[in-house]
């Protein structure tokens, strides 16, 4: 779309935005496995990972 090589309308906006959407599901469907696998090993070392997923997750990206 900057390159000019796909026209920017509507319709490239609403594909583009369905995208987006679809890797923030697939970002957090990641955290989720990520803190479910270290939530299973119980270590020491993998608290202070698992309290920074649990933080991170709340994070969210803005989609204008």
């Amino acid at each position: 779309m900057q390159n000019g090589a796909r026209p920017l309308n509507n319709h490239t906006i609403e594909i583009l935005h369905a995208e987006i959407l679809h890797l923030n599901r697939f970002v957090g469907d990641l955290y989720e496995l990520l803190l479910a696998h270290f939530i299973s090993k119980n270590t020491d070392q993998n608290y202070l990972i698992i309290c920074f997923l649990s933080i991170t997750r709340h994070l969210k990206y803005v989609v204008l």
